[in-house]
């Protein structure tokens, strides 16, 4: 990098390539560093209309990598000029071509964002202040499709500066509930769906890993093994292989699924739990946690913990709800029935 460049934002996307914008706009130039060689190459130079044309009054406070599109976004904060329409969100796109051009998203937002970051389902961050110049202490929302910024959780540590930092290019696992609450009567049988979606947000297959889940022992996976085998071989590889059985008083309350091959992208499957109101003694909530087995390390292994992907924490449990409405069933009373002759 020339040695009069003034920046302060990077970005990698998943082909190890680096993005840096100078600050300034006389003209703002993007620069590539391949990680792989440290060498840098100057991209384009491009003078964006309508910002200051001095070299120090326009700042991007961030440059970050989508990693579900690898589609790069950075945000301008004038600093110390005073606000514009300007002022936001912006998409770096022609990214990859001769001509890359700043295309700005949505309205102004007179927010500082020093830090910008992805997490591995594509939703955007930031950590800021909700005005100019000020200390950033604290997290927001963005909306890539529109710029708008919302508060994520409530102040926090404040900084006069801060840089933006992923680990999306790995492997995940969400699990999600089709139904966060059941409402059961205290004799009855009900079900629902775990929906458990593998991210592999490399660019290769990532081979021979085990997905493990041990269910509460109150509750039952229904699913044929044969019949759940043969659906997820079509999206994980002809080697899955499923295994369900029962542990700790349990029934049917584990599986196991090995020989799994994880293609790039979110793929999703479906099981299917059994609530036996006759298990519980009382309402429950329920926590579970499942687990892809046998990452290798530079990916974050070898066990990556499932997320639930409903909160803002990374590697949490999700939760289901378990009521009981009526009252305990009785066996049926002689007044009942109709003595027909």
């Amino acid at each position: 990098m020339p040695a009069s460049v003034d920046f302060n934002n990077a970005g990698v996307d998943r082909n190890g390539l680096m993005y840096i914008l100078t600050n300034g706009n006389n003209p703002v130039s993007l620069y590539t560093i391949n990680l792989a060689t440290g060498t840098p190459t100057l991209v384009s130079t491009k003078t964006v209309t309508g910002l200051p044309s001095t070299t120090d009054a326009v700042t991007w406070g961030d440059i970050t990598n989508d990693p579900t599109t690898n589609r790069v976004y950075c945000w301008y904060h004038p600093s110390p000029a005073p606000a514009s329409n300007l002022t936001g969100l912006y998409e770096i796109t022609n990214i990859s071509s001769a001509n890359p051009a700043l295309v700005k998203v949505g309205g102004a937002q007179t927010f500082t964002m020093g830090s910008l970051f992805f997490n591995d389902r594509g939703e955007l961050f930031g950590y800021g202040s909700p005005s100019l110049g000020t200390n950033q202490d604290r997290v927001f929302a963005i909306n890539k499709a529109t710029g708008a910024v919302s508060q994520f959780g409530i102040p926090d540590q404040a900084v006069s500066q801060s840089d933006g930092c992923e680990c999306t290019f790995r492997v995940s696992l969400d699990r999600q509930v089709s139904v966060p609450v059941i409402d059961i009567p205290k004799c009855g049988i009900d079900s629902f769906n775990y929906i458990f979606t593998a991210r592999n947000q490399t660019l290769a297959i990532i081979n021979n890993l085990t997905f493990s889940d041990t269910l509460d022992s109150r509750l039952s996976y229904t699913n044929n093994p044969a019949l759940l085998q043969t659906q997820l071989r079509t999206i994980f590889g002809s080697g899955a292989t499923v295994t369900i059985s029962s542990f700790s008083g349990g029934t049917n309350n584990v599986i196991n699924v090995t020989g799994m091959n994880i293609p790039s992208g979110a793929n999703s499957f479906n099981l299917t739990v059994k609530v036996d109101a006759n298990r519980f003694a009382s309402a429950a909530i329920i926590s579970q946690q499942a687990y892809l087995k046998g990452i290798s390390a530079v990916l974050g292994g070898p066990n990556e913990p499932s997320n639930n992907p409903n909160t803002f924490r990374s590697k949490d449990p999700t939760t289901i709800s378990i009521n009981f409405n009526g009252s305990k069933c009785l066996p049926p009373l002689a007044s009942n029935f109709i003595n027909n002759p």
